[in-house]
C-alpha cells in the first residue's frame, strides 16, 4: 500500500500538456481529445509570483470500479510500466508518514532529448468520502542526474468520486515544466498524446477483478 501511494506522484508526467484548440470545459478549459471514456483538456494558468503562463491539464475518466481500485492498480507496481506511458523507472525516496511518499520518478523522452525526471511529495486523503491525492514538487531538495533533466514547477491533484453504485469517476488535474530545450511543439504533442494514452490504458486495466 505505500508503494500504491508513493506511485501516485510519477504520474505527474501527465500534467505537462499545451492547449490546442477544441470544445470548452466549463469556463476556461480547451478539450484536447476525448472518445466514448477518456477526455483530455488543458488550459493557461499565470504563476502570480513570476508572471508567467504554465500550462494545466484535466484528464477525465468514468470506470466500472470500486472507489479504491485506482489505489489497487497503484499498488501493482510491476505493472506501472504497461500502462504509464514513457515510464521507465520509480523509486520511494521517503516516508514521511503511512500516507505521505516522496517519489523519484523516470521518464522517456524522444531522442534527440535527454530523459526526464521529477521528485514528488504526494499527500492522501479522503474528503466528502473521496478519494484525493495532492502532489508537489520537492526537486529542488535532491541532487540532479547530469545524464537526465529534472522537471520543475510540478503540482497536480487526483481524485476519486463515486457516480453510481458501480462506477467511479476518476480525474487529474495539474501541472509542471519539462525544464530542458524542448520545441514546444514537440513537447505539446508527446505530452497530450502520453496523457491521453495513459488514462486510455487505465481505464481499461483499473476494471480487471483483480484491482476490485
Amino acid at each position: 500500500m505505500q508503494r500504491a501511494r508513493a506511485l501516485v506522484g510519477h504520474l505527474l508526467f501527465m500534467g505537462l500538456i499545451c492547449a490546442a484548440g477544441g470544445n470548452a470545459y466549463g469556463r476556461d478549459w480547451t478539450l484536447e481529445k476525448t472518445n466514448n471514456q477518456v477526455s483530455i483538456y488543458t488550459r493557461y494558468q499565470t504563476d502570480n509570483q513570476l508572471s508567467e503562463k504554465y500550462l494545466q491539464v484535466r484528464a477525465v475518466t468514468t470506470v466500472t470500479a470500486k472507489p479504491m481500485a485506482l489505489m489497487a492498480l497503484l499498488n501493482d507496481i510491476e505493472q506501472a510500466p504497461k500502462w504509464i506511458a514513457n515510464c521507465i523507472d520509480v523509486k520511494i525516496l521517503a516516508s514521511p508518514s503511512p500516507t505521505s511518499f516522496v517519489v523519484q520518478s523516470v521518464f522517456s523522452a524522444p531522442w534527440p532529448l535527454k530523459n526526464r525526471d521529477m521528485i514528488t511529495y504526494s499527500l492522501s486523503d479522503i474528503e466528502n468520502d473521496n478519494l484525493v491525492i495532492t502532489i508537489t514538487d520537492v526537486g529542488a531538495q535532491y541532487p540532479a542526474n547530469a545524464d537526465i533533466v529534472r522537471m520543475t514547477q510540478v503540482s497536480g491533484e487526483w481524485r476519486v468520486q463515486q457516480v453510481t453504485a458501480e462506477t467511479v469517476e476518476i480525474s487529474y488535474q495539474g501541472s509542471g515544466d519539462p525544464a530542458g530545450n524542448i520545441p514546444t511543439w514537440l513537447a505539446n504533442k508527446v505530452l497530450v498524446d502520453s496523457t491521453y494514452q495513459t488514462f486510455i490504458n487505465l481505464s481499461q486495466i483499473i476494471e480487471k477483478d483483480k484491482y476490485q
